[in-house]
């Protein structure tokens, strides 16, 4: 056990041996011939404990240096300037600056406590295998978890960066992020979502919480709504047998994914998206600024046709409900013959939101904006779309001589929704139904 505890006044310091300015002292004696640098000591390594070590009003700098793991060649493991191993550690009211790769490390089951820390300028490592690095706090593995509290991530390449997926939930709340290039990102997408986040917020409001989630068969998940919206590159998918609730007045922008050219939300299982009047739910691009928040740090506007859609796919999506929920720029196309020796563009579109095969109710909705088709219907599919608000659709390319859609809801010979009460402005035609 350790019990680091200094004072606001006199708070204890770890350092690099070439650092003068922290105390004043020259300690190796060269004067100004040298000073120091991130990864000029390894780190504070926590393993498990009781009673549990306390860390309070320290000062981290420098720390960070990586461990070889290829006695051949330099191919660091990079493990934080305070590495957790299955421990418990309380670390607060303390500042981490200057370290190497990642500040504070987690893994093998740990669970922090890092409340009111600074943790800012943490240094991105250049070696060929440190592609992750640059981290504020890293949770490496999914049996790790912590309490991330009312934190500042300042400068970092991302602030948090976690692989959490334990029955105990990942608490991250009433944090400030300013300035790094990630404020956060979340992996679910081979585990269990179990984050609860409250309160976190970008200074600048830039940026967002980036997220992959997939609920699988027999699971139920929430996704909670936060001050910053919720950045998807690799979609939403709820399995058969899942069943995932969106929390009124989330925010969840789609970006464009290196490892694909569009990337949808797809439902099999049961997605309840209840918003309210003031706080709907939203479904939008990561261009669209709206929210009050820069998410994609640029100046131009969104478009539509910026993401592809929400796929609602088999009977076993029928219990699906969205209510108070915005549908924005969605509708990207896909072509069917991208080579021009073969005609190309074949652009096929299937609306903002497809229902495959499936009934869920849509109530009180807004589509705005989107591609072609803002409601594609099609199969043995009897949802009901009622209250709703249907406006400003664009048309498409089909081809390089040919236009599509503008459509607000596109219906298949062998579909019968219910149609209720809905508005239809600005759109080329407001209801189609196909042969």
């Amino acid at each position: 056990m350790l019990r680091a505890e200094g004072t606001v006044v006199e708070p204890i310091v770890f350092t690099s041996f070439l650092d003068d300015a922290v105390d004043g002292v020259d300690s190796n004696q060269d004067g100004s011939l040298s000073s120091p640098s991130s990864a000029d000591w390894m780190n504070v390594n926590f393993y498990n404990s009781a009673p549990s070590s306390v860390v309070r009003y320290a000062r981290v700098f420098y720390g960070g240096q990586g461990v070889s793991n290829n006695p051949n060649g330099w191919y660091p493991k990079y493990t934080g300037a305070f590495s957790v191993h299955g421990a418990h550690p309380q670390i607060t009211d303390s500042i981490f600056e200057r370290n190497h790769a990642i500040s504070l490390y987690v893994e093998k089951g740990a669970h922090p406590l890092l409340e009111r820390n600074m943790i800012k300028n943490t240094a991105f490592a250049s070696q060929a295998s440190a592609w992750m690095s640059g981290f504020g706090v890293r949770i490496a593995d999914a049996s790790s978890t912590a309490d991330i509290i009312g934190n500042i991530f300042e400068d970092n390449t991302i602030g948090i960066s976690s692989e959490s997926a334990t029955s105990t939930p990942l608490i991250v709340k009433d944090n400030t992020f300013t300035r790094n290039q990630k404020n956060a990102e979340f992996n679910y997408s081979y585990g269990d979502l179990n984050l609860e986040n409250t309160n976190n917020q970008d200074s600048e409001r830039k940026g967002g919480l980036y997220i992959q989630l997939v609920v699988r068969d027999g699971q139920v998940k929430t996704l909670r709504a936060d001050t910053m919206p919720y950045v998807f590159r690799g979609g939403i998918t709820v399995a058969e047998g899942g069943i995932l609730t969106i929390e009124p007045g989330a925010v969840i922008k789609s970006a464009s994914n290196p490892q694909a050219s569009s990337v949808p939300v797809v439902i099999r299982g049961t997605l309840k998206a209840q918003g309210t009047e003031v706080r709907p739910i939203i479904f939008t691009a990561f261009a669209d600024d709206s929210d009050g928040y820069d998410s994609d740090g640029a100046a131009g506007a969104p478009t539509s046709g910026a993401w592809e859609n929400i796929q609602f796919l088999g009977a076993t999506s029928s219990n699906s409900i969205l209510e108070y929920v915005q549908v924005r720029y969605g509708g990207l196309g896909k072509n069917l013959c991208p080579h021009a020796y073969l005609g190309g563009p074949c652009m096929d579109y299937k609306g903002a939101m497809l229902i495959q095969d499936a009934s869920p109710t849509i109530s009180r909705a807004t589509f705005d904006k989107n591609l072609a088709i803002a409601v594609y219907v099609a199969g043995d599919a009897q949802p009901i779309i009622e209250y709703s608000d249907i406006h400003d659709t664009k048309q498409a390319i089909k081809n390089p001589t040919t236009s599509i859609g503008g459509i607000g809801i596109s219906i298949g010979a062998e579909s019968l929704p219910a149609l209720t009460d809905n508005t239809f402005t600005n759109n080329f035609e407001d209801v189609v139904y196909r042969p």
